[in-house]
């Protein structure tokens, strides 16, 4: 069964937010396009939103820590951000690490299921186990939500005491939950890739252990997604160094199961890389994002197939252009938008149609944004069908703050817009960095926001 989770479309920033409770003032209201436009203030403080997602239902959940803990809140809308509440997800007692930078608190979506995420120091109480031998990936804990973002409860592993970490999570085409990382090798003070099954509030249990345990090197599983017959994991093993991509790292894998992870059997056709391997699900179709690559697995499919490349005309920057961020419009035209940042020291926003016979593609300038360098640092999310139209949040650098910026087409993708959010009148600036930490969240009829100003979060809510 496929994941029932709404859009979300989380661009990587950083941001702050400012006290607890509900949402308190308007911050402002305006037209952008044809979009009624509000921003609603909220009252809270020093937090950093570490990720997001919307579920079925108008449900919108920020998952934010606070100085008094890692990912120790939630913050709650169950009425297409009209609304905010803020709720305790059971980790805040648990330290953040001190040395595992390449590790941070998130929020997983699988299903009706939440997954908050973080890492702990090794020596923590949740842990029987000081370290975790040469691994450098730490332990985690993680709670679990299952009446959208409302009550927060411990999600147990059944680990044997062993250090675990989780990184991915999806249901399986029976209904259950499956999580998947890493969990510790005593016998080779390593650590193996790991998968538990079950239905939170009971421990989950270790599932595929006969072709996971007592590999030598380290193994994880970062991503998992699911169609209606099998599940896809990638992962890395230190067994297979990758010869290009990410540096330094261990090679991209893959793997599938047909019976809910107890077995899982390779999945060929993933070049020889490092990478992270972000998968994407549109209908029965699986998208595998390997480093400026994109592979697709159709229904039936044992092996990936690479994504033809779209000649835009010969416009710079088209081979970024990704299959699995488009939207298709009634009448059958597929609209993208994509980031180009390999031609130049800069990021160049992009958007594209394709129709049956022909491509073409512009760049999105951001022109009320005052930047001064050559091109500038602009970014865009994948777009979302509002209304009649097609919508794209992005960001571009004004006055040397990176703010968040609006695309949209009203004629099916011929022609975009693009304007600054503090460019409008009554509207003010939202502003934004490098971590995941504001997101765009698609509903039927409204798109919602998440971002921050003046150490506050501020929600800006458009609407058809």
């Amino acid at each position: 069964m496929p994941s029932r989770v709404a859009t979300a479309l989380v661009i990587a920033v950083i941001a702050l937010i400012s006290g607890c409770g509900t949402g308190k003032s308007g911050a402002g209201s305006g037209t952008v396009g044809p979009y009624d436009v509000e921003q609603l203030e909220l009252d809270h403080g020093d937090f950093t939103i570490e990720g997001v997602a919307g579920l079925d239902g108008g449900v919108a959940v920020a998952l934010v820590s606070s100085e008094n803990g890692g990912a120790d809140l939630a913050v709650v809308s169950h009425d297409a951000g009209v609304t905010w509440q803020s709720v305790e997800t059971g980790l805040g007692s648990h330290d953040p690490p001190e040395t595992y930078t390449d590790y941070w608190p998130t929020l997983l979506h699988a299903g009706d299921w939440l997954i908050a995420v973080k890492p702990v120091r090794a020596d923590d109480e949740s842990s029987d186990q000081d370290t975790m031998g040469e691994s450098s990936a730490p332990p985690t804990a993680q709670s679990f939500s299952a009446d959208g973002g409302l009550t927060w409860h411990p999600l147990v592993l059944d680990a044997a005491s062993a250090v675990t970490g989780v990184l991915s999570a999806t249901t399986t085409p029976s209904g259950e939950l499956l999580v998947g990382g890493y969990r510790a090798d005593s016998s080779t003070g390593q650590y193996d890739a790991a998968f538990w099954r079950g239905s939170p509030g009971e421990p989950l249990t270790p599932v595929a252990l006969g072709t996971t345990s007592g590999l030598a090197e380290n193994q994880m599983i970062i991503h998992l997604a699911s169609t209606d017959d099998r599940i896809i994991a990638t992962g890395r093993d230190g067994r297979l160094p990758g010869e290009s991509g990410l540096t330094g790292r261990d090679r991209l894998v893959t793997t599938a199961s047909t019976d809910d992870g107890e077995n899982w059997i390779a999945v060929d056709g993933v070049p020889d890389i490092a990478d992270i391997g972000e998968l994407t699900v549109r209908g029965a179709t699986v998208y595998l994002e390997a480093f400026y690559a994109e592979l697709s697995l159709a229904p039936g499919e044992s092996a990936w197939s690479e994504v033809p490349e779209i000649d835009f005309s010969g416009e710079p920057g088209s081979g970024a252009y990704r299959e699995a961020s488009a939207v298709v419009l009634p009448t059958g035209d597929r609209v993208a938008t994509w980031v180009d940042d390999d031609a130049c020291d800069c990021s160049v926003a992009y958007a594209g149609i394709m129709k049956a016979a022909s491509a073409s593609a512009q760049e999105l300038k951001f022109e009320t944004c005052a930047d001064t360098s050559l091109r500038g640092e602009k970014s865009v999310g994948p777009p979302v069908l509002l209304g009649s139209d097609v919508l794209a949040v992005g960001t571009c650098v004004h006055h040397d703050d990176t703010v968040v910026a609006i695309a949209w087409t009203e004629d099916g993708g011929r022609s975009w817009a693009t304007v600054r959010l503090g460019a409008v009148d009554g509207l003010q600036d939202v502003v934004a960095s490098h971590r995941p930490a504001y997101g765009t969240i698609a509903f039927s009829d409204s798109v919602a926001i998440i971002g921050t100003r003046d150490d506050k979060l501020v929600v800006t809510r458009l609407t058809a």
